[in-house]
């Protein structure tokens, strides 16, 4: 691998621009971004450009296909992941609530640097909703994140995804509970 690495001033406004080329097996890749305040926050930005290089063998050995679940008190939810390919995973998510009302639906996310998001579509008391979702994690599980949410064109969407909550009461560990409904 190589790689280039540029900062510089745009225009006269103190803002960096960050610039990274990177060059693996002959593919080059460049990361550009203006909104970046340091070398730090880029890294994650450039991990994915890294990631999404992988050789099949490698994705294969990193899949997170597979059921989890999370027992909380009498409740239970479950989390069927179907990776596709090296960043879309279909994820079949049914909250099975003892004292409210349950939920199941499907989401096709997007799987990258340990993190599953996508939005969430499910039937509740009869009414189709949309909700976006965030899961942390690998094939071991996967930890539920949360925040203050806005509804955006029909879609409850979290404010800051940057500013995620990662709640370890919502552990989702390997199970084959997602069969028994």
């Amino acid at each position: 691998a190589a790689y280039v690495l540029s900062e510089g001033n745009e225009n006269s406004a103190e803002r960096h621009v960050w610039a990274i080329n990177i060059s693996i097996d002959g593919i080059w890749i460049q990361v550009n971004a203006t909104f970046l305040q340091t070398i730090e926050e880029a890294v994650p930005l450039i991990q994915a450009a890294i990631d999404s290089l992988q050789t099949q063998e490698v994705h294969d050995a990193a899949s997170v296909s597979g059921c989890f679940a999370a027992e909380i008190g009498k409740d239970l939810l479950t989390l069927e992941l179907d990776q596709q390919d090296r960043n879309i995973v279909v994820a079949n998510i049914d909250y099975l609530w003892s004292e409210k009302d349950q939920n199941q639906g499907q989401m096709i996310g997007h799987y990258s640097n340990q993190i599953l998001t996508g939005i969430y579509e499910f039937t509740s008391e009869g009414e189709r909703s949309l909700r976006e979702l965030f899961f942390k994690g690998d094939k071991t599980g996967f930890v539920a994140g949360f925040g203050p949410v806005e509804t955006v064109d029909g879609v409850e969407k979290l404010k800051r995804p940057l500013q995620i909550k990662w709640d370890e009461s919502y552990k989702y560990l390997p199970s084959d509970k997602c069969s028994n409904k």
